[in-house]
């Protein structure tokens, strides 16, 4: 008996996932009173505190490999089922301060990109104030300020202007804002961007007939990191055990522009008059939350527990009721049958 020879063939195929995860260690705290009383209100602070000088990267992998040969009289295959999972911890802390000895910080980067944007707006009348850009779970991403110099473009136009459309006035124009220029020194319209992270969730009363919040969603930022709220005890609860729930915890995105209108003069008369500006108004104004499987908390709620003082469960007796009306309907349905019976045995009785 012979063995037909094989032609050459290797067949391989693999198979490989990978799931990277970054965690920050974050402290959330709640204040609460442990009793409340009915129609009373009460002071509940929600705190959160981020750890993020340490980054944790976590690894997770699946390999699956198959290989499969075959040479004239020789076959064989070779699998590989693999999984695991490996930490690093990132000191970011650390990171930071050795890139800025060496020169290389984001901040020192952007000021460069700043300084060479500059050089290009000048001759447009625009100057980018100040670019910082720090990547953070919780605060500040992005913080600009963007000048446009109306006062610049006022002095260096206007007798341009004049002088082709009233020459006869030129003159006297020309002075005035020459004269003007050694007084004023800025009219800038100013518009600061942000775009920072946050951190939202809903809460809401377990039982909202035992009482209500101020608000119905909370809001951590980089500059309120304690949000206070206040809950209300109804004056005729009927429960003793108040809950309150925080549920849908969630990194999002902000993101706006505010509007100032700054002006100023030059010395000495900066002594006697402060610069002024003027709010004109915040737009656009964005919110947006980040997908779930990017960033998010390994909670899902948090919940605290309150008794009210003075409320007790009364017993109901609804159970009794009805079983006292149901054994009332079974001696009516044996009753019935004993008469049928009954019944029955003397019509066959007289039948006899």
């Amino acid at each position: 008996m012979f063995t037909k020879a094989q032609s050459q063939d290797i067949t391989m195929s693999a198979d490989m996932n990978v799931t990277i995860t970054v965690a920050i260690e974050a402290l959330l705290t709640v204040e609460y009173p442990e009793s409340v009383s009915p129609g009373e209100s009460y002071k509940l602070n929600y705190s959160l505190e981020m750890f993020d000088e340490t980054v944790t990267l976590t690894t997770d992998y699946d390999l699956d490999l198959n290989i499969s040969a075959n040479f004239w009289f020789l076959g064989g295959s070779f699998i590989l089922i693999q999984n695991g999972s490996f930490r690093i911890d990132i000191p970011l802390a650390n990171i930071d301060g050795l890139l800025d000895r060496v020169g290389v910080s984001p901040q020192s980067l952007t000021d460069r990109i700043v300084d060479k944007v500059n050089q290009v707006l000048t001759s447009y009348y625009l100057e980018v104030e100040y670019l910082t850009i720090s990547p953070q779970l919780l605060g500040t991403v992005v913080n600009a300020s963007v000048r446009l110099h109306f006062w610049d473009i006022a002095k260096d136009f206007v007798p341009i202007i004049v002088s082709s459309l009233a020459p006869q006035i030129y003159p006297a124009v020309n002075t005035a804002f020459k004269v003007l220029d050694l007084i004023i020194s800025h009219i800038d319209l100013q518009a600061k961007f942000l775009i920072q992270t946050i951190i939202t969730g809903d809460v809401a009363l377990a039982d909202s007939s035992l009482g209500q919040l101020s608000q119905s969603t909370i809001e951590f930022n980089e500059s309120e990191t304690v949000v206070p709220l206040s809950l209300t005890v109804a004056s005729a609860p009927t429960n003793p055990n108040l809950q309150v729930t925080l549920t849908n915890i969630a990194n999002g995105l902000n993101f706006f522009i505010d509007w100032y209108f700054d002006a100023g003069l030059e010395q000495p008369f900066s002594y006697f008059i402060d610069d002024f500006r003027i709010f004109i108004g915040r737009y656009p104004s964005l919110e947006m939350d980040l997908p779930s499987g990017l960033i998010e908390a390994n909670v899902s709620s948090i919940t605290i527990g309150m008794t009210i003082e003075g409320v007790t469960t009364q017993p109901t007796s609804t159970t009794a009721s009805t079983t006292s009306q149901a054994n009332d309907g079974y001696m009516i349905m044996d009753f019935m049958v004993i008469f049928a019976i009954f019944f029955l045995y003397r019509r066959r009785k007289k039948k006899e």
